[in-house]
């Protein structure tokens, strides 16, 4: 049970096999009740944990609302102090209502019709409560105490994503013979780009879609999302969506494919430590038990293969570094600050230097990359969000970014003019 407290992380897969220790350990604990008395059932008879365990429920109910309230107002990511506060009031009320709310609620004369009609009512009253500061996106109402301020509209700022979502293509639709590609800028033209990753390639969609549009070009957008854009590579065991060479090939065949926009969050795909090799023989000399080695073993050598690849096909690589990442959601930051009449752009901006820090790794690798591949170009989104001492995510007091990394469709807009050379550099597009 103790054992998954300290050696789970947030890139433990759970559940699954994660889920055996904690569930395992459980069962062997209450089969333990029935046995001898025990160092373990001595040490839980203590006052402390009989305690815990009475107020246990209450706990569970408690936790999660204060810790979103939590989270509200803080805005940025906890640190021991905040945990220390949320623990305490979170015991402190959950013990309060065990006793005055729980204890009284299990005796029968506590239970009485007026009591019974009382409760309902409370409940209804809450709910609807509930539903009137929700919007119809699942989003508090845009009114807050100040009256000069409105929180933006979900439509103003990332109305366009879900057209994206659309597009993201299962790569094994390939072999399947399905392929209906979403198409980025003039639909009237022959698509000569285009433009491949993650979610971070739907992300910047509309910014793209954008750009080729002002110059009469065309391209296709192909993403899946939380996978590289490298071959035979996959994040879990059996993993179906694969992009393979053979899959791109078949793409250059059908339009004249000029260059390529490649997108991905690199950083996760670096630090995950999830990447497997698909067995094929480049990979059998990187497969180690180490799994956090083995992964930036294969990124090393999976973005080399990408750049190799498309040398080797003659077309040109886009190759977008890394979004500025933050260490907390955009949207919340703004929504709070906003109801906390503090200044949005200036609460919810980045250290330049902090940036530069988090993403020092996979920036050398893509560096040099480029260095060593005349056919690659770097678009560096920090040359618009950044200015050298902070990158901004708020303008106006619309978020560009739709989480904590992904840019929004006004986000995405907002950095459109970066593609403008890599259009004008590649001469016009055929009829």
């Amino acid at each position: 049970i103790l054992l998954p407290v300290f050696f789970y992380s947030d890139t433990t897969p759970f559940p699954g096999l994660a889920a055996l220790p904690p569930v395992l350990g459980t069962a062997f604990l209450i089969y333990t009740i029935g046995t001898s008395e025990t160092i373990v059932q001595r040490a839980l008879k203590q006052p402390f944990f009989t305690f815990i365990g009475k107020i246990s429920y209450s706990l569970y109910l408690w936790h999660w609302p204060f810790l979103v309230l939590f989270r509200f107002y803080n805005i940025y990511p906890f640190g021991w102090l905040e945990y220390s506060l949320w623990l305490f009031v979170t015991v402190v009320v959950s013990t309060l209502s065990w006793r005055f709310i729980e204890t009284p609620f299990r005796s029968r004369a506590f239970l009485s019709k007026q009591m019974v009609f009382g409760l309902g009512f409370s409940t209804i009253a809450l709910l609807a409560a509930g539903f009137y500061f929700v919007n119809q996106n699942g989003r508090f109402i845009q009114k807050n105490t100040h009256p000069n301020i409105s929180l933006p509209k979900y439509a103003e700022w990332n109305g366009d994503w879900n057209k994206w979502n659309k597009c993201e293509l299962p790569l094994r639709e390939f072999e399947m013979k399905k392929i209906d590609l979403c198409i980025l800028g003039d639909k009237h033209v022959e698509p000569t780009f285009l433009l491949i990753g993650d979610s971070h390639a739907q992300a910047l969609a509309q910014g793209i879609d954008q750009a080729a549009n002002q110059v009469g070009r065309s391209g296709l957008l192909v993403f899946t999302k939380g996978r590289p854009p490298f071959f035979d590579v996959q994040r879990s065991p059996g993993d179906w969506a694969l992009l393979k060479k053979e899959h791109l090939t078949q793409l250059f065949t059908q339009h004249p494919i000029e260059f390529v926009i490649v997108s991905s969050f690199w950083l996760t795909h670096y630090n995950d430590c999830l990447l497997l090799p698909t067995g094929n023989s480049v990979w059998d000399e990187l497969f180690v038990f180490d799994k956090c080695q083995r992964t930036k073993k294969i990124f090393n050598t999976g973005i080399v293969e990408m750049a190799d690849f498309f040398a080797e096909s003659n077309i040109k690589l886009n190759l977008v570094t890394q979004i500025p990442p933050y260490p907390y959601d955009i949207p919340n930051c703004l929504r709070s600050a906003l109801y906390r009449g503090l200044d949005a752009a200036e609460t919810c901006k980045l250290s330049y230097d902090d940036f530069l820090a988090s993403t020092n790794p996979v920036n050398n690798i893509i560096n040099d990359l480029a260095a060593s591949h005349p056919n690659i170009t770097l678009i560096r989104p920090e040359e618009s969000l950044c200015d050298g001492v902070s990158c901004i995510s708020v303008i106006g007091n619309q978020p560009l970014y739709r989480d904590d990394d992904h840019l929004s469709t006004m986000g995405s807009s907002f950095i459109s003019d970066l593609f403008a050379p890599v259009f004008q550099n590649s001469g016009a597009a055929p009829k």
